[in-house]
């Protein structure tokens, strides 16, 4: 019988538990176990959202189950995977987040495209007025400002 010895790292030992040297192997049910809820506080910790955290555990471990017969350092392999995965995460969400833009409402015509493409190349300030204005009805307020 082995154990598995996790430091705060999330480094990985296998330990045998009785006196003999030829413990069988640790199953990758029992690593995972062994695991799992450290690997999720880590991703956790970097993306913020627990479900998010979780799916990206999930995906090092499906990563690491054809391997793990041959992975020297299980742990160590699947806290990388699970950093990498997280950073990948956070790379989308940075992304998406520069390139998120208002898209005009499904039911608009095509005039209304061309002009949305329009106002969204104005100077912010410009745009800003444009939209309150137009898309607020906020006409008033606007009728004194220098631009």
């Amino acid at each position: 019988m082995a154990v598995l010895l996790v430091d705060m790292e999330g480094t990985g030992t296998v330990q045998p538990t009785d006196a003999s040297t030829d413990a069988p192997p640790l199953s990758f049910e029992a690593f995972y176990e062994a695991t799992f809820p450290s690997m999720v506080r880590l991703a956790w910790a970097l993306v913020d959202v627990r479900e998010i955290a979780e799916e990206a555990v999930q995906d090092a471990y499906v990563a690491l189950y054809g391997r793990f017969a041959t992975v020297e350092h299980p742990a160590a392999y699947v806290r990388m995977s699970v950093v990498n995965n997280c950073r990948n995460i956070l790379r989308h969400r940075r992304i998406t987040r520069r390139h998120v833009e208002l898209e005009p409402d499904e039911a608009t015509d095509d005039a209304y495209d061309h002009l949305f493409d329009v106002v969204r190349n104005l100077a912010p300030r410009h745009r800003e007025v444009i939209v309150l204005r137009y898309h607020a009805g906020l006409r008033s307020y606007f009728s004194n400002i220098d631009l």
